[in-house]
């Protein structure tokens, strides 16, 4: 797409693509180009106060009252403003924060109660030539974005100020054309939410402008449906696996026992940072454990001497479990597989299961089951900002054993059933990363004049 200080939707940037494709052509027909400081009143920083919710004389908008495009006025914060003259909203006033979503930018159209805009915004007061609602369409476009980003040339594009937006250049026709164009393009928004309306027209200059936005428009539905029903294989196909999974653990052969019974071992780790070497043995961390996965590839390392240090309550050997016991990823666990060689981080642990009792993926299968994931490990994180499991709550997890040879056989099933999930999910992935190519690829033919 186009480079922006914070992320734009996928409506966002079809309806700048629109708005961009109407400059344009407005550029290319002779349109005047004028200067942002030339069309506007003023230019003007806004009020510098704290907000309260003590009701007061007036409202103090701030960029975060501002929300998909709208503001809830009945939840605007208050602030004490003896004399609010000039910082008075009214209708057609444009804001444009300028630090925090930098560049981002709001067209006011109604003030219910007096309202004054906080300091961290940028108001625009358009004259008569330069209407309030093409202005806004104008701030929404890559030429807006292309101009405020070569000014900005060499820094993260951390601020807008006044001075920033009075050099900006755009064409600006006739006003009767400008409002052409913002009835174009709102219909079109409106289109992308979803309303049945239909697509209005342009004036000559803007004649083919509809055509084509049309065809992105119609090319941005399929591929939306397409995320749709890729988004719909990926739920299928972990309802899938975990109606399997709560299925084949709750046979009437299985007996219910604690984790503690099946292990023969319970390795709690460290609970210190590993010092960390540029080279040496991998040291798993959380973030190195999937979901029935380890990386050992993103572990960072640590020298010899801090292995045998993490290692001394028991070297990780094959069919042994690593478990995540803190942080966002608890639960999160894999089998250690021949020669991965590795010690622990803090917050993971490792389980050794009794091959006597429990075949090793048939416990690691049902630790990643609904029984343990969802009724165990999730309400006892439920609510905290750190999730945790000490290996007191571990011990005491129930699980379900059939018998061992029963054990072998489901192990092949959810095997062959996770190898099909996960075939499932690299298509899926696949398909993403094409899709995620194809609007840019879509939007470029556009502007290229090849839709």
């Amino acid at each position: 797409m186009f480079d922006t200080p914070f992320k734009l939707t996928g409506p966002e940037h079809l309806c700048s693509a629109a708005a961009s494709l109407c400059l344009e052509h407005l550029e290319r027909s002779g349109t005047p180009i004028s200067t942002v400081g030339s069309l506007t009143e003023s230019i003007q920083y806004g009020y510098t106060a704290s907000a309260s919710t003590i009701p007061s004389d007036v409202r103090f908008l701030r960029i975060t009252d501002i929300k998909g495009g709208h503001v809830d006025w009945a939840s605007v914060p208050y602030c004490e403003c003896p004399v609010p003259g000039s910082y008075l909203l009214k209708e057609g006033d444009l804001l444009v924060a300028r630090s925090g979503s930098v560049g981002k930018s709001f067209l006011v159209e109604e003030v219910p109660e007096p309202a004054v805009f906080a300091s961290y915004l940028i108001r625009l007061r358009t004259k008569p030539a330069f209407t309030p609602g093409f202005a806004y369409w104008c701030l929404q476009s890559r030429q807006f974005w292309s101009q405020l980003l070569e000014m900005d040339r060499g820094s993260a594009m951390s601020n807008v100020n006044g001075r920033m937006l009075a050099q900006l250049q755009f064409p600006v026709p006739h006003t009767s054309i400008q409002s052409a164009v913002v009835a174009f393009l709102s219909t079109f928004r409106a289109r992308l939410r979803g309303d049945a309306v239909a697509h209005k027209s342009l004036p000559a200059p803007l004649g083919g402008v509809p055509r084509i936005v049309a065809r992105i428009e119609e090319l941005a539905k399929q591929v939306e449906e397409a995320n749709a029903l890729r988004q719909y294989s990926t739920n299928h196909t972990e309802a899938l696996t975990a109606s399997v999974l709560r299925g084949v653990f709750q046979r009437p052969d299985a007996r219910r026992v604690i984790l503690d019974d099946v292990c023969s071992n319970i390795i709690d780790n460290l609970h210190r940072n590993p010092v960390y070497a540029e080279s040496g043995v991998p040291c798993v961390r959380s973030a190195d454990v999937g979901y029935g996965s380890l990386n050992l590839e993103s572990a960072l390392r640590t020298d010899e001497d801090e292995y045998v240090r993490r290692t001394v309550r028991g070297e990780p050997e094959p069919d042994d479990i690593v478990f995540v016991r803190e942080g966002g990823g608890t639960g999160k666990c894999a089998c250690v597989l021949p020669g991965q060689r590795f010690s622990l981080g803090q917050r993971v642990m490792m389980l050794r299961p009794n091959r006597v009792a429990v075949h090793p993926r048939f416990l690691l299968y049902q630790l990643l089951s609904p029984l343990v994931q969802d009724d165990q490990i999730a309400p006892l994180c439920k609510g905290s900002a750190s999730p945790h499991l000490n290996i007191g709550a571990l011990r005491k997890f129930s699980i379900l054993v059939p018998p061992v040879e029963v054990q072998s056989a489901l192990v092949a099933e959810l095997d062959a059933l996770q190898t099909e999930v996960d075939r499932l999910r690299r298509l899926q992935a696949d398909s993403s990363a094409e899709l995620d190519a194809l609007m840019p690829a879509i939007l470029d033919r556009a502007f290229k004049g090849e839709l």
